[in-house]
């Protein structure tokens, strides 16, 4: 019996005990606010350990709107939630920004990204080659005559299509003129499409850059650059010139073209026999030549022209005529 008074004694206290700190806790948290420490404490915190904007002061913040700093749908306040969920903090264009990271000033985020894929294009025409035709030229247009051909991005050209316009009506002579138009285009970086050359080099066409538009041929090139581009051809004072203009941007270079020293092939020399006798003497023949056209150091075209042999014509000896009388070639 003693026993069991003394523990249910015990339990009892024990419950009295437990009911005293509860009260003791609630009375000491009234305290604590009733008195003002909770404000206290949070001045201390937010004084000793939540770090502050740059330039934030009090001044500042009171000439806020109210609510203005607390501001529940703000997307500073919703950016702290995703990072506190665990989720990367998002730009506001969408991309990720890495954890820990800082958001880069405009001009580091430039510098960050590098340059643009695409050069910036420039508004104004610029020259990208000029091509002076060599002497020989005289005539091949229309004295003051200055004639444009446009070739927009990607767009192509055809002589012959050229030739039969209204513009084209000022060639008085094509080759000369054709074959300005086709070194000036590749001294500009367009691609060649059809090409034809002489048998022989004719007068006033510089070696490497030949161009025959006659009988149906035709010499054609298009612009593989994202600008437009524009060939001119103008003639004055007897001298033929041509440049090539476009919108290129800053950074644009011409491809170097450079043309190998001709290699020159002697003429053979060739007997012939005049059977009759009416055709005696020497016909002249001419060189060959070889000459290679490199753009970029790479070879773009190789110009051959075969050589002609010299032609000497002679009357036929009496043997010579026995058996051409055998043979039936004089009959």
């Amino acid at each position: 019996m003693r026993q069991k008074r003394k523990r249910r004694k015990s339990s009892v206290g024990k419950i009295l005990s437990i009911l005293i700190l509860i009260a003791g806790a609630g009375y000491a948290a009234y305290a604590f606010n009733f008195l003002g420490f909770g404000d206290r404490m949070d001045t201390w915190l937010d004084g000793g350990f939540v770090s502050k904007p740059p330039g934030f002061s009090e001044t500042s913040a009171s000439a806020l709107p109210e609510g203005a700093l607390a501001d529940p749908g703000s997307p500073a306040e919703n950016a702290e939630s995703e990072s506190a969920a665990g989720e990367p903090p998002r730009a506001a264009n969408g991309t990720e920004t890495p954890r820990g990271a800082q958001a880069a000033e405009p001009s580091q985020a430039m510098e960050a990204s590098g340059p643009p894929e695409t050069p910036q294009r420039s508004e104004e025409w610029v020259r990208l080659a000029i091509v002076d035709a060599p002497d020989g030229t005289e005539g091949a247009l229309r004295e003051g005559a200055r004639l444009r051909i446009e070739l927009p991005a990607g767009g192509a050209f055809s002589y012959r299509q050229w030739r039969s316009s209204p513009e084209g009506e000022a060639v008085l002579s094509d080759t000369p003129v054709a074959s300005l138009l086709f070194e000036t285009a590749l001294r500009t970086g367009l691609e060649t499409g059809e090409r034809h050359i002489h048998a022989r080099l004719p007068a006033g066409v510089r070696a490497g850059f030949d161009v025959r538009v006659s009988e149906g041929r035709d010499l054609s090139f298009y612009n593989p650059y994202d600008f437009p581009v524009a060939l001119i051809v103008t003639a004055g004072n007897g001298a033929l010139a041509a440049e090539a203009v476009g919108q290129a941007p800053a950074d644009w270079k011409a491809p170097e073209v450079s043309v190998s020293q001709p290699l020159v092939l002697e003429p053979e020399r060739v007997e012939l026999i005049s059977v009759d006798g009416s055709q005696i003497g020497t016909i002249a023949g001419n060189p060959g030549m070889l000459v290679k056209v490199y753009v970029n150091g790479r070879l773009s075209h190789k110009d051959f022209y075969a050589p002609i042999p010299t032609r000497t014509l002679r009357e036929p000896t009496e043997e010579e005529r026995d058996a051409f009388r055998h043979d039936g070639s004089l009959s």
